[in-house]
């Protein structure tokens, strides 16, 4: 839907449904990148993808979270194809927890049937069935990210098919 790097987006009541998405990097469902002071909130989300086929840094709801605050709750998602290479997540590609960075993630429902992430020659295999990377920018500062908070609860995942394949 949108890229993001200040301002706030209010997501409610969205049903979405996405036949084919294709695109090389930076890809979400809701939101393919997101930094800076961006505040995301989202509340009682459906998210229906048939096909997403991405290169690296994609999730099913957010591709990339730079910093910003993120609340995602009451959210229903499924994916029937996802093909993708590297730092790319079921939920979320790549997340980097930066000072007062808040990512909350709260009663999702989150279905994939067939994941195939493809691992080319100079490429990280990095790839998860919710979230793809998660680094901290800042634990030399301060270990407890500067009073930020990282919370995941009231997740029920199901993968049918997971996949990570060399490509030569």
């Amino acid at each position: 839907i949108v890229a993001c790097s200040n301002g706030k987006l209010n997501l409610k009541n969205v049903d979405q449904q996405i036949t084919k998405y294709n695109t090389s990097s930076y890809a979400g469902g809701l939101v393919g990148y997101m930094d800076g002071v961006a505040r995301l909130d989202a509340e009682n989300v459906k998210n229906r993808m048939d096909e997403i086929s991405c290169d690296d840094h994609c999730g099913g709801m957010i591709g990339v979270v730079g910093g910003g605050d993120i609340s995602i709750k009451k959210a229903d998602q499924s994916i029937k194809i996802f093909e993708t290479s590297s730092y790319t997540g079921g939920l979320v590609g790549d997340i980097e927890l930066k000072q007062n960075t808040n990512i909350v993630l709260d009663g999702i429902k989150n279905t994939i049937q067939n994941f195939m992430a493809q691992k080319y020659p100079d490429d990280p295999e990095i790839a998860g069935g919710l979230i793809g990377s998660i680094y901290n920018s800042v634990s030399e500062i301060n270990p407890d990210l500067e009073n930020g908070v990282f919370s995941v609860k009231n997740i029920f995942s199901t993968m049918t098919q997971f996949s990570l394949d060399d490509v030569v």
